[in-house]
C-alpha cells in the first residue's frame, strides 16, 4: 500500500513539473504547513484509498484536524473498535474543548497530551508502564501483547507486576489499579502509532496534491491503476464530480498514460483501453512525437508498420474512438482495416528491401495530405450501422462513455418526459414524483430481513450517475434489464444522518415502452432542394430509399406522416395505412440520418 501511494505521489509530481508551474515547490509537501485542516477539508478525503469513504470525510469534518498529530490519530480512530466504543466522540469533544481533559496521574499528561488524555496507541501503553511502573522496553512489549490477547492468567501476572512497580514510584495503589484497568480497556482498541504515522504522512501528502494539483493527482492514480478498469471508472466519477473534462483516446494526442494537457482537463491513457498492450503502441506514439501528427490513415500506414501493431490492437483503438479524428465512422474504419494493414505491410516490406516508388522523393517534400484509393473511396458514414452500438462497445473496453452518451440519441424523449438531470438531484431534496430519462447501467436485487424484495438501480446520464433503491411495492412485475434506456420516477430525501441523499425509485419502465404509449402520430421531416444537382439528387434518392427500408422494417400502429422542408415551403404527405412502431432501433436509425437532414417528431 505504501509503495503504491508513493508511486502515485511520484507520478503526480512529475506531471506538475511538466506544467512548469512557478508556484510549485516539492518542499511544500511536508509537515511545516500550518493549513493542515484546510488541506484535508478541501480535499474531502485522506489520500488515494479513501476517495469514496464518506465515513472518513464525516470524521474529518467533525474533528477539524489542525496539526499532523491529529491526522495520525484519525488513522488510528477510523476503525470499527474505536468507532463503536464512543472513543471517537470523546476524542472530538476533548479536542474542541467541549469535554474536560482529565489525567488519572500527573505524569500521564506528557504521554497522553497528543491524544487529549485518551489512550489511543500501543506505544502509550508501553510508555505508561515504563514511566510509572519501571517496566523495561521488553517487559512493556509483553504487557502490550497480554492486554491485546486478554488472557486472564497472564493479565493477573501483569497486574501484580504493574502495581508493584507503581508502588516503587510512590503511586497510590488505588490510582495504580484504576490506571491498569484503564490501560486494559483502551489496549483492546490500541493501534500501532508508527504505522499510523506512516499512513498519516502519505495521506497528508496525497491530500495536499489532490487539493492544490487535483488534475495531476487524478491522472497519477488512474495511471497507477491502468489495468484495473473498475478503479479507473471510480476515479473518472471523481473527476466528473470535480468538473474536469476527460478527453477520449485520440491517436494524434493521447499517450500510454493519463496526462494533463491543460487546466481542469485529463487525457485518457491508451494503455487503459481493455485488451491493448502498451508496447504495441509505443512505436506509433514515438513516431507522432518525433515527426508530428498523422494527417490521414494512409500517412499512418506509411509511417508505422501497422502489421507489427496488430489487427486486434487496431480494432480496439477503433472501438475506443481513437481513430475518430480521421473523419470516418467506426464501422467504416473497421471495414477498411484489413486493406489498411495490407497496404502498410506491403509498403514497409518494399521499404526494407530497398525498393523506392517513382514519386517517393516528391512525396517527402510535398505538404499535401497523402490519401490512398482505399481511403479516398471509403464513405464517411455507414447508414446501416448504429452509432449507439459502437458507443456501447466503447463503454465495454473503456468502462465509461467518453466520446458521447446513449442519452445523446434520445433528445426528443428528454424533452417529452424528463424533469431533471442526474447532476441536479441534490437540488430536489424533499420532492417526489420526479421523472428522469436515464441509462440503466446495473441492477442488483436482494431480500430484506423480512423476506421482501428490494433492488438497487445504477442510473446515469451525460451529467453523472446515481444509485437509487426500490422496494417491493414499487418494483414492476417485469423490470427493465440492464443495460437499457429507462424512464424512472424518483423521490429525493435527505439521509437519516443528514450527510447524504437517498434516492428512491417509485416506478420504472423502459424508455421504449413509455415512448410507444405516448406516441399518437409520427412525423419524419426531411430537408429537400428544388435546384439540387445530379450528385445531390442521387444522395437524396439514396437517403429516401434507406428511409423507406427503415419504415418497412418497423411496422406498427402509430400513424406516419412525411414532411418535406424546402427553402420556402413545406410539403406534408400522409403515408396512408402505413404506420410504425416507435422502438429504440427505428429511433436510432433515424437519428443516424440526422446529418442527411432527417428529423423525427412524435
Amino acid at each position: 500500500l505504501g509503495l503504491k501511494t508513493l508511486t502515485v505521489i511520484d507520478k503526480a509530481v512529475k506531471l506538475i513539473r511538466a506544467t512548469k508551474d512557478p508556484k510549485f515547490d516539492i518542499a511544500k509537501i511536508d509537515l511545516e504547513r500550518k493549513e493542515v485542516y484546510e488541506v484535508i477539508s478541501a480535499a474531502h478525503s485522506v489520500g488515494i484509498f479513501q476517495l469514496e469513504s464518506s465515513g472518513m470525510q464525516n470524521l474529518l469534518k467533525k474533528l477539524k484536524p489542525s496539526r499532523f498529530e491529529d491526522i495520525i490519530a484519525v488513522v488510528a480512530l477510523f476503525r470499527p473498535g474505536p468507532l463503536g466504543s464512543g472513543m471517537v466522540d470523546d476524542f472530538i469533544e476533548r479536542k474542541h474543548g467541549r469535554q474536560a481533559i482529565e489525567y488519572v496521574h500527573p505524569k500521564l499528561e506528557t504521554i497522553l497530551d497528543d491524544t487529549y488524555g485518551i489512550i489511543l496507541y500501543q506505544e502509550q501503553v508501553q510508555k505508561i508502564a515504563a514511566t510509572l511502573a519501571n517496566y523495561s522496553l521488553g517487559e512493556a512489549d509483553l504487557l502490550r501483547r497480554a492486554m491485546g490477547k486478554k488472557k486472564p492468567e497472564e493479565m493477573a501476572k501483569q497486574k501484580a507486576r504493574f502495581l508493584s512497580g507503581c508502588k516503587e514510584n510512590s503511586v497510590d495503589e488505588t490510582i495504580a489499579d484504576e490506571l491498569f484497568e484503564l490501560m486494559a480497556k483502551f489496549a483492546a482498541y490500541g493501534f500501532n502509532k508508527s504505522h499510523s504515522a506512516a499512513y498519516g504522512l502519505v495521506s497528508y501528502q496525497t491530500a495536499y496534491l489532490k487539493t492544490f494539483y487535483p488534475e495531476q493527482f487524478m491522472a497519477a492514480i488512474m495511471t497507477c491503476d491502468l489495468d484495473n478498469t473498475d478503479k479507473v471508472v471510480r476515479y473518472i466519477e471523481e473527476c466528473r464530480r470535480l468538473k474536469f473534462a476527460l478527453l477520449p483516446p485520440h491517436i494524434n494526442r493521447s499517450f500510454l498514460q493519463f496526462d494533463v494537457p491543460k487546466a481542469k482537463t485529463i487525457g485518457f491513457g491508451l494503455a487503459a483501453i481493455k485488451g491493448v498492450g502498451g508496447q504495441s503502441l509505443e512505436e506509433i506514439i514515438q513516431e507522432r512525437e518525433t515527426k508530428g501528427p498523422f494527417r490521414s490513415l494512409t500517412e499512418l500506414a506509411k509511417r508505422v508498420n501497422l502489421h507489427r501493431a496488430g489487427k486486434k490492437t487496431l480494432e480496439l483503438l477503433i472501438q475506443a474512438g481513437a481513430l475518430d479524428g480521421f473523419g470516418k465512422a467506426r464501422s467504416v474504419l473497421m471495414a477498411m482495416l484489413p486493406e489498411m494493414i495490407k497496404f502498410s505491410e506491403a509498403h514497409h516490406t518494399a521499404k526494407n528491401q530497398g525498393q523506392r516508388l517513382l514519386f517517393d522523393d516528391f512525396e517527402e517534400e510535398n505538404d499535401d495530405v497523402e490519401v490512398a484509393d482505399w481511403e479516398r473511396n471509403a464513405p464517411a458514414l455507414d447508414l446501416d450501422s448504429s452509432p449507439l452500438d459502437w458507443l456501447m462497445r466503447e463503454k465495454k473496453i473503456l468502462g465509461v462513455f467518453l466520446s458521447g452518451h446513449p442519452i445523446d440519441f434520445y433528445g426528443l424523449d428528454l424533452k417529452r418526459f424528463s424533469q431533471l438531470k442526474i447532476a441536479d438531484i441534490p437540488k430536489h431534496i424533499g420532492k417526489k414524483g420526479l421523472f428522469c430519462v436515464a441509462f440503466l447501467n446495473q441492477i442488483s436485487e436482494r431480500l430484506t430481513k423480512k423476506g421482501k424484495r428490494m433492488a438497487y438501480f445504477q442510473i446515469e446520464d451525460d451529467t453523472g450517475s446515481w444509485e437509487a433503491v426500490a422496494f417491493e411495492n414499487d418494483l414492476p412485475a417485469e423490470r427493465p434489464l440492464a443495460p437499457t434506456m429507462v424512464l424512472v420516477q424518483l423521490s429525493v430525501q435527505q439521509s437519516f444522518d443528514g450527510m447524504g441523499i437517498n434516492v428512491r425509485v417509485e416506478g420504472i419502465q423502459t424508455l421504449e415502452a413509455a415512448r410507444r404509449a405516448a406516441a399518437k402520430k409520427v412525423t419524419i421531416q426531411m430537408k429537400a432542394k428544388l435546384d439540387a444537382t445530379g450528385a445531390e439528387l442521387a444522395q437524396q434518392k439514396r437517403v429516401i430509399e434507406h428511409l423507406h427500408k427503415i419504415v418497412r422494417q418497423y411496422p406498427g400502429p402509430t400513424p406516419l406522416q412525411l414532411e418535406l422542408s424546402f427553402e420556402r415551403a413545406q410539403v406534408k404527405m400522409r403515408a396512408g395505412a402505413l404506420g410504425v412502431s416507435l422502438t429504440d432501433p427505428i429511433c436510432q436509425s433515424l437519428f443516424h440520418l440526422k446529418k442527411e437532414g432527417i428529423q423525427l417528431q412524435y
